[in-house]
């Protein structure tokens, strides 16, 4: 049940992405149906377990996306924005669920981050996934954002639920599904990236190596050469 209720989310997700380019309205109501299932699930709960607080983790994808939908400004400072809230959510949960960030883990696989890093994004920038407005604090926001949401909170919170393969995996699903609206290629190079920050961070145990992996795909990626 629980992941049929996670499998819908996702469905729901792919849908309100491809609506989102053809019909933003239609898009935003799919968006707000799925805070409203969500809150519809937990509103009837009094104690929340390990499912209901990956739900109530899932929450924050849509809320963040309704207010980028609602931002009139322009790209670098919308994405500033939205990434900015994205931290803020995820640092909140962190604090509200006692979740430990691990930065201590093992580092012996730091020079192949590194070269997996530099690879992700020079496949990214052969594909032209990237986009031609960039700033280094909005990368190092997303980046961070983007971590402490996939990595740091929902796989963390996953794991005791799905076990440890499905923790990974839908996580990266989810990362990848959120692209999907920009074409096939984008979706499978995010879902990819996730798939190995994911598999870094449950060997490694050490979300820096995640951070670092990010940060250098993304300027390998975003920034010209």
């Amino acid at each position: 049940m629980k992941v049929f209720i996670l499998s819908l989310m996702l469905l729901l997700v792919v849908l309100t992405e491809v609506l989102l380019v053809i019909d933003v309205t239609m898009g935003l109501i799919l968006y707000i149906l799925f805070l409203a299932s969500v809150c519809v699930i937990l509103s009837k709960k009094e104690d929340l377990n390990s499912f209901d607080k990956l739900l109530s983790i899932l929450f924050v994808v849509p809320l963040v996306k309704i207010l980028q939908i609602f931002i009139t400004l322009s790209f670098p400072w919308k994405a500033f924005l939205g990434y900015a809230t994205l931290l803020t959510l995820s640092i909140y949960y962190l604090h509200w669920f006692k979740i430990k960030i691990p930065i201590k883990g093992n580092y012996s696989v730091l020079p192949l981050v590194i070269v997996i890093g530099a690879l992700i994004g020079f496949l990214g920038k052969i594909f032209s996934v990237g986009i031609t407005e960039f700033s280094v604090l909005l990368i190092f926001v997303m980046v961070l954002s983007e971590e402490l949401f996939f990595r740091g909170l929902v796989q963390k919170t996953s794991e005791p639920v799905l076990g440890t393969s499905l923790s990974i995996i839908m996580p990266a699903l989810f990362y990848g599904l959120l692209h999907i609206s920009f074409g096939l290629f984008p979706f499978i190079y995010f879902l990819s990236f996730g798939l190995i920050s994911g598999i870094i961070y449950k060997y490694t145990n050490n979300l820096v190596l995640c951070f670092l992996l990010g940060l250098i795909a993304n300027f390998v990626l975003f920034v010209p050469f």
